[in-house]
């Protein structure tokens, strides 16, 4: 499935749970901001927390046994939270964006938040 049919899909997917999208949600991974933008765009009542570490797996992470660094260093991963900073700042106070790892931003939200 292409990106662009996964934002369909998402969009479609929350108009059918939630009409209008007043809903207040998360997403985790939020690399250059492109499918948070997409959503926004589509549900003007909509609000979301944005997690993201923008930097490589830390090395005690089991994925990083398994698959080691991304191929990019922090220089790129900083390039990559500009962008989503971009794509993201014209929804103003609808975006929370944490920058850290999900487990440790969960933890700042009540459970029945989401």
């Amino acid at each position: 499935m292409s990106m662009r049919a996964f934002q369909r899909y998402l969009c479609s997917m929350i108009r059918e749970c939630y009409g209008d999208g007043n809903v207040f949600g998360m997403e985790i991974g939020v690399y250059r901001g492109e499918t948070a933008s997409r959503i926004l765009g589509e549900f003007s009542q909509l609000r979301m927390v944005e997690v993201d570490p923008w930097r490589d797996r830390d090395p005690s992470h089991p994925a990083h046994a398994q698959f080691g660094d991304l191929p990019f260093g922090q220089q790129r991963w900083d390039e990559f939270y500009a962008e989503a900073m971009a794509a993201l700042g014209p929804f103003g106070s609808r975006v929370i964006v944490q920058r850290m790892k999900s487990d440790e931003a969960i933890t700042s939200w009540p459970d029945e938040q989401f």
